[in-house]
This record gives C-alpha cells, structure tokens and sequence, in this order.
C-alpha cells in the first residue's frame, strides 16, 4: 500500500519555494507536535529519542560559528556554487512533512510543502534544478531525509580558523526523469531495479579465481570508512560531521565488535540503517581488507554512500565485491 507521495518519489522532480504564507502554519505545527506518532508507528519513545539527540549534538565541535548567517558570511556564492540550491531550515519534521516536500518537488507547486526553505540567489532558473543544503545533522533528521528520497552527501566550505575536517554542509539531493538538465547535474542519480541482468566479465572471473576472497556484512565498518578517508580525503565521509553521523545512526545487526557498528538504535523516526560491505583476500595466510563499500537500506532499497578498492594490488577487486 504505497501512498501517492511514494509512488511518485520513482519519478522525481526538484524542489519549489517556500511559501511565505505558510511557513507559519508549519512552524505552529512543529511546535505543537514534534513526534506525529500517527504518522510515525516507531515513535513511541520521545524521551529516548531526545536524550540520543543531545547526545550527538554534544559530540560535535561546531558552537556558535555553524550557523547559516556566520556560513554565508565567509561563502558569498554558497547557493550557486554547485547549481542552483536552497538552504533547508532545520527542524524536527514529521514523515509526513517530508512526504509534503517531495509532492512539491514533483508537482512544483511550493504551496504544498510544510518543511520550509530559503532561497536566496538570484539565479532563478528552473526549479527543477533546485538542491537543498542544511547544518542540521541530527540523526533523526538525516533519517527521515533518507526515508522520503532524498540522497545525503556532505561538501566543503570556507571558514577561516576552522579546521578542514569541520568545514562542511550537509546536503540532500532528490533525482528522477523529470530532474532538469544542469551543466553541473548531467542526469542526476538512477535506481537499479533488476540486477539480475548485470553481467560478470570474464577479467572479474578471473580475478575471482585467482584470489581467495570472501565477501562479509557489516564485519569491520570502522575499517572501511578509514580505507575510505584514506584514498579519498576528508571530502565527504571525513568530515567530523559525517563520521559521527555514520557512527550514530542504527546498523544492521554486527558480526563484530567493531567501534563503528555499536552507534545507537533510535527510539523514533523511520528506519535507516547503516551498512558496510568489505571485500577480504586470505591468499598465503593472509587476511587483507582489499574493498569496501558504505550504504543505508531503507525498507527493501539499498543506496551505496561511497566505496574504496586497492585496483593497483588486487585489479578488478572492486568489480569482483
């Protein structure tokens, strides 16, 4: 029983603007309910919910500076540099707020959505290009982000006498056919839904005979990220951010102790959960952690964050994970 809104999350435009008129009725909404149990079936435990909350706002060094007016301050074209985008008010949404945000990026008409936001550029091209970015890395908000579409990724910033490894934004990007164009976006992001037809080459078979690999879920998540990091750089999983976010958010279910994988379960908001997948060669003794990859499942759709493969070693390692 799909409801309207998800039917056409396969289809997906980009997001309109705020409405000026209602963005009142939906900040008196938040404050009247901040957990819509109606809409919600998982939250139940608002107390939980909000001492895991404080808990990773307190972990995070980011103080007054991290506000957007102290950002734009440093990054004139923050709405313009990576196409045209909107800055996205934080807040405690309900899934149906979000629900609300995606019917408006589909149909365009911003009347219809309750979770407000700012757009200040002046390119004023198509609003189907429109992307959206925020400072609000509360779990339950990346969360429930994931449970209405939209794709989370972080990106770098200026901010003088602040270090590297803090200087980003969070931002949340939604895809579709009827996605526009951009110089910057050639197509937006694609779901796979029938993977039986990939074909394995006859290369990857053969690196897969040649080495003793073994395939594990979610057995050293920690690891993965660091190889990660490593050969891609702080941006984006290495930024302070995203790494406490990932260590935070609920996972499947571990083989190992890994520091990663013990993040907390929360005790409201949709489903979203964290996974690692890493690619292992024992030939000769050995035990070598030679691909990876990160991702979240919500429901039955798998969404891969970032990936890492030692080619150079082990070719076509990360063809054979």
């Amino acid at each position: 029983g799909a409801s309207k809104a998800s039917k056409k999350r396969r289809d997906i435009g980009v997001c309109a603007e705020i409405n000026p008129k209602r963005q009142k009725s939906a900040v008196s909404k938040r404050q009247k309910s901040t957990v819509d149990t109606k809409d919600n079936p998982d939250d139940s435990h608002p107390k939980a919910h909000e001492d895991n909350e404080k808990e990773f706002a307190g972990s995070l060094s980011t103080g007054t500076w991290y506000t957007i007016s102290e950002i734009r301050k440093h990054n004139p074209k923050l709405d313009t540099i990576q196409g045209p985008r909107a800055f996205l008010i934080p807040g405690d949404y309900t899934t149906s707020q979000w629900d609300s945000l995606v019917e408006a990026m589909i149909t365009g008409d911003s009347a219809t959505s309750e979770i407000p936001f700012e757009r200040v550029a002046t390119d004023r091209r198509s609003l189907r290009c429109l992307r959206f970015y925020t400072v609000d890395w509360k779990p339950s908000f990346v969360a429930r982000a994931m449970y209405a579409g939209f794709f989370p990724y972080a990106s770098m910033m200026n901010y003088p006498g602040r270090p590297e490894a803090e200087r980003c934004l969070l931002n949340l990007e939604i895809s579709g056919a009827r996605r526009e164009q951009t110089k910057n976006d050639p197509g937006g992001r694609v779901i796979l839904d029938d993977i039986g037809r990939l074909t394995t080459g006859k290369k990857t078979l053969r690196s897969l005979n040649k080495n003793a690999y073994t395939l594990h879920f979610n057995s050293s998540p920690g690891r993965v990220l660091d190889a990660i990091v490593q050969q891609h750089g702080i941006d984006w999983c290495g930024f302070t951010q995203c790494r406490t976010l990932l260590q935070t958010l609920p996972r499947f279910p571990s083989e190992s102790t890994d520091s990663l994988s013990t993040g907390q379960k929360l005790a409201s908001g949709p489903r979203a959960r964290i996974v690692s997948y890493e690619l292992w060669n024992k030939s000769g003794g050995n035990n070598e952690l030679v691909s990876g990859e990160m991702g979240y499942i919500v429901g039955s759709c798998y969404t891969c964050l970032s990936v890492f493969a030692d080619t150079e070693k082990y070719p076509r390692c990360d063809r054979v994970r």
